[in-house]
This record gives C-alpha cells, structure tokens and sequence, in this order.
C-alpha cells in the first residue's frame, strides 16, 4: 500500500489521523477498505478504536519510516547500478518551494552495461537544503552528498549546470571548484537553459515577436477571464 501511494505521488494523511473519521487520509482510508475484507485486518483497526492496543504501527511516524526505508533502498539500486558501471556525470539545480527554501536537486546520468543491452540512465538520487547559493556552498554539498551516495568523484566524467556565476564561473563557480578536485570532470553548459536564453534574446530583439507573443498573451487574459468566452 506503501509502494501504490507513492508510486503514484498521492497523499498519505488527511486532517484527521484516527479510524473512521471523515478526512482521514489515503493511507487509513485504504486500511479501512482491506478491513471491510480481511477479518485480521478488521480485528486490528478495531482493537485501535477501542484503544485495546497501546501500538496500532499505522501513525504518521510509521508511515514516514516506511517511505523512507523504501526510498533508500530506491537510492541505493540507483547507486549501486551507477557504481558497478564506474563513470558518471552530474546535473544539478536549484529551484525555491513554496515555502521559500532553496532546494539543490542532484541528478547522476550514466551508462548501464548490460549482455545484451547498453542504456542511458538518468536518475534523481536527492534534494538538499541550500542555506547559501555561493559555488563554494552548493559544490561542497555536491561533493558530500556523492560521497555518502558511496560513488567516487574521481569517476566523475561530467557535469551540467545553468549559466549562472554560481554555477559555471571560472574561478569560484561549482564545475571548477569540482575540477579542482577532479580534472576529468568536464564542464557543459544546460542545453536546455542554452536555448531558453538563445530563445529570449531572438525575441526580444524583434518588434514582430514582441508584439505577436503580447497580442497572443492579451487573447487569452480575455478569454480565460470569462466561461462563455472560453468556451468560444
């Protein structure tokens, strides 16, 4: 029930945390579904109503321990692939969340061997909190966090990065902060990012794009503002 929750990204509490209350969340709302089935089931959600049991092992602490233990061992698959196949390369990010804390994400991209097949693999292997956005910050943080990903930064091949100072400066930027430690570690700009700036510089320095993406923007503030129109 672990996996079917979190595998499909959907909540596991509600407001309410007890049995048989209204709000109380996927996780307890599914127990109560099998216990409409299952008489063993049905014996332990009411021994917890009835509070006959101290311990019912369904509270929120359990819940996120069984999400945590699933998610190391989804880590360590990821890793121990990437370290029987040696070489990696880096992809790193941050973004802020709604609660306005800077998240670095961290990515590892490398080639799977197999007999019969060779595939690339791109995996998300976690989010740190990033207190400071200086390059001597986030590369520190990189590099702790490879390590206790039991990968070597020395097999490290690669790494990509936005454009920003942080980031791919020359002196006190992440990649060569990293090269220091590892000149095999090839610095290469985001393409994607690459194309965003190229993309935002070309229309810019055209009137006709300006205006094109200005008329087309107005067209659907003033159709999305209205029900009858948006369905026009």
């Amino acid at each position: 029930m672990t996996n079917f929750l979190a595998s499909r990204n959907l909540a596991f509490r509600g407001s309410k945390e007890k049995f048989n209350e209204k709000g109380n969340g996927n996780f307890l709302g599914i127990l109560e579904l099998i216990g409409k089935f299952d008489p063993i089931m049905e014996d332990h959600i009411n021994k917890s109503i009835n509070k006959i049991d101290s311990v019912n092992h369904v509270g929120k602490r359990t819940q996120n321990e069984l999400i945590h233990l699933m998610a190391e061992n989804v880590r360590k698959n990821i890793t121990d692939s990437c370290g029987q196949n040696k070489y990696f390369s880096i992809i790193a990010d941050c973004t802020r969340d709604v609660s306005r804390t800077e998240q670095l994400t961290i990515t590892i991209r490398f080639v799977e061997y197999t007999n019969t097949t060779v595939q690339i693999r791109e995996h998300f292997i976690g989010f740190l909190e990033a207190e400071q956005t200086t390059g001597e910050y986030l590369s520190k943080s990189i590099l702790k966090h490879i390590e206790n990903s039991n990968l070597d930064i020395q097999n490290c091949r690669g790494q990509g990065y936005d454009n920003g100072a942080n980031m791919k400066g020359c002196n006190i930027g992440v990649q060569k902060l990293i090269l220091d430690c590892n000149p095999r570690a090839f610095f290469i700009p985001c393409a994607c990012h690459n194309i965003n700036l190229t993309l935002c510089d070309s229309a810019n320095c055209c009137v006709q794009a300006i205006s094109l993406f200005g008329f087309i923007q107005t067209l659907y503030n003033f159709f999305s503002a209205s029900t009858k129109r948006w369905n026009i």
